[in-house]
């Protein structure tokens, strides 16, 4: 990688906002195309029942919940269920 000097500006910072800017929204869209919200519409779910109703494996839901919850998608309940 080449310095950043006054005249050959750093743009790495602008580009990976772009690339995990984009990354998220492409975990919202696939959040909203297994249907998450609608299965936690009626409460809050354990990681197994919301795995098996919207056809997911149970070991990747923790992990896609991780990255949704600081854009206020879900929640934990006190339960530990995905709400």
């Amino acid at each position: 990688m080449i310095a950043s000097t006054p005249s050959t500006p750093d743009h790495s910072i602008e580009l990976m906002w772009l690339v995990t800017g984009a990354w998220a929204a492409r975990l919202v869209h696939t959040a909203v195309e297994l249907g998450i919200a609608d299965h936690l519409a009626s409460g809050p779910r354990g990681v197994d029942f919301l795995a098996a109703d919207i056809g997911a494996h149970e070991r990747h839901l923790p992990a896609c919940y991780a990255h949704l919850r600081p854009s206020a998608c879900c929640t934990k309940a006190k339960s530990g269920c995905i709400a």
